[in-house]
This record gives C-alpha cells, sequence and structure tokens, in this order.
C-alpha cells in the first residue's frame, strides 16, 4: 500500500510540474544559436562528475540579452582531481550574436575568452569563435549544429562540427541528444521548465562516463 502511495505521489509530482512550465517552443533554452530575449537576465549552476574516475566541476554562469539577437555572458569555473596539488579556476566572457536568417533558421557567431588559474597565478587560457545554426524542423523537432576555432596556450585549435537532436516530448519537457566525432562523444540530456522562469537540466555521456545537472533561472 505505501509503494502504491509513494508512486502516486510521484507521478502527481511529475503531472504537477508539467503542468506549471511555460513551452520551451516559446523560449526556447539559450542552446545553439538561440539567444536570450532582450533586456533578460538568466543565472545558471552546474555540477559535473567523472563516473570513471575522481573528478568534481562547478560552474556558475550569468547571461544577459542585450538585446533579442545580442547576449553576453560571464562563466566563473572550479575543478577538482586527486591527482592535482590545488583547485582549477577559470574565468569566461563571451558574447553570441544571432542571425535569423527565416523563419525557424537561425545562425549564430559566439567570441569567448577564458583565463586560467591553477594556484600560481591567472594565465592566458584561449580566445575562439564558434559558428552555431539552428534549425526547426517540425512543431517539436530541432537540429543544432556548430564548428569552432581558436587560438589556445599550446597553438591553435579546431573542433569538428557536432550535431544537437532537440526533440519536445511535452511542451516543457525536452530531450536533446548530442554528437561529436573528434573525440566521439555522445551525451544525453534532458531539460525541464518546472516553472517559467526555472528550467532543471540532466546530462549523461555513457562514453565518456560523466554525469552533470544544471538550474537556470531567468528574469
Amino acid at each position: 500500500m505505501k509503494l502504491v502511495l509513494r508512486v502516486n505521489a510521484v507521478f502527481l509530482g511529475i503531472v504537477g510540474v508539467l503542468a506549471l512550465g511555460a513551452s520551451f517552443q516559446d523560449v526556447p533554452p539559450i542552446i545553439g544559436a538561440y539567444t536570450l530575449r532582450g533586456g533578460e537576465w538568466q543565472i545558471g549552476g552546474s555540477l559535473w562528475f567523472s563516473l570513471a574516475s575522481p573528478g568534481l566541476l562547478t560552474s556558475l554562469n550569468l547571461d544577459y540579452g542585450l538585446t533579442p539577437f545580442l547576449q553576453a555572458g560571464l562563466e566563473i569555473a572550479s575543478g577538482w582531481a586527486p591527482d592535482t596539488d590545488f583547485p582549477y579556476m577559470a574565468y569566461k566572457g563571451e558574447a553570441k550574436w544571432r542571425l535569423s536568417l527565416w523563419p525557424g533558421l537561425d545562425l549564430a557567431f559566439l567570441v569567448a575568452g577564458v583565463f586560467d588559474e591553477r594556484g600560481i597565478g591567472l594565465e592566458f587560457g584561449s580566445l575562439g569563435l564558434s559558428v552555431l545554426a539552428s534549425g526547426r524542423l517540425g512543431a517539436n523537432l530541432t537540429l543544432h549544429s556548430g564548428v569552432s576555432l581558436g587560438l589556445a596556450r599550446t597553438g591553435t585549435f579546431f573542433a569538428p562540427p557536432y550535431l544537437m537532436v532537440d526533440f519536445d516530448l511535452a511542451p516543457n519537457l525536452k530531450f536533446v541528444g548530442e554528437l561529436s566525432v573528434i573525440p566521439l562523444n555522445v551525451v544525453l540530456s534532458t531539460w525541464i521548465r518546472a516553472f517559467p522562469f526555472l528550467d532543471l537540466q540532466v546530462r549523461i555521456a555513457p562514453l565518456a562516463l560523466w554525469l552533470q545537472g544544471a538550474v537556470y533561472l531567468r528574469f
């Protein structure tokens, strides 16, 4: 009897959350080429840890929509691994400019700079440019892709294109599958818009064996 009550409580809780949230189609998360609306803020926090070897990474980011097509953001990340004598810190600033080519198709240019702190001071990490595209193929399906290049301490780098399949299982329940080739990696994630201003995300990489949870607050 107690098991039945617990199952019903979980079911009713899920139904209640899905009834409260707003639609991802009206206000999509800022993955791919999407940007925040003009005058909109977003605060996000995430926790990442490896399932294969000890390791932990936390991050806090703040983004602001300068216009409906331009956003800027700052991120602070802190990581730890048992083979290091001190925690790793990274500071990133970025700007994304979105172009709406026609209804359902967006292109964006993302510029990001990273500085690292490893216990001995602040040093240049990387400066990169990404070209992103997002195209809606139907009422519930969107494809995202992107490619990046830039300059790091060790020299220039190039990140081959990746593909994201973005499917809305319900108006405020989203599934995203990510595929990158070099290195080969698959990432599966679920998004829940618990309230119009609150998004929850869980990501798992079955090949790389890591798990990430994130919370995003818009206002």
